[in-house]
């Protein structure tokens, strides 16, 4: 059974657990909960899970809110301008790869752990992609 385990820095790793194959793999909010806790974060500031669409955006695009320390989460779910979000991806800065025929640009780290797992998965000869090609990294606003 592979079963998600929180690791330093608030890190997300995978862990094969062969003695303990009853035990459900820990939801998404619960890790994001103890993700937002080291982080001083409160998922009511970041994200009304009382509002379906923040709630939404949440359960798609969470994932950075739970990431190494070296990615830069945005500070809301959902900025409401396009001011907001420049400023936000000028602190996070970005790295551009061409994956398949689209150009993806995301934040420096998560660029480099995309890269080397694809790399792991082309050794095995699968792949990942990005699911709706460009659409699945960096963004404007509108």
């Amino acid at each position: 059974m592979i079963t998600p385990i929180m690791g330093k820095n608030s890190e997300v790793m995978i862990k094969a657990t062969a003695d303990n194959d009853t035990k459900p793999p820990a939801s998404f909010y619960e890790i994001l909960g103890k993700s937002l806790k080291k982080r001083k974060i409160k998922i009511e500031n970041l994200c009304p899970t009382s509002d379906p669409v923040a709630r939404r955006i949440l359960e798609e695009y969470g994932a950075v809110f739970v990431a190494s320390k070296k990615v830069v989460p945005p500070p809301v779910c959902i900025f409401s301008s396009e001011q907001e979000v420049t400023q936000f991806q000028e602190r996070a800065g970005y790295k551009t790869e061409r994956i398949g025929f689209d150009d993806i640009e995301l934040q420096p780290e998560a660029m480099k752990a995309l890269m080397k797992a694809r790399e792991e998965a082309q050794k095995e000869g699968l792949d990942i992609t990005p699911r709706d090609g460009a659409e699945a990294a960096r963004r404007t606003y509108r």
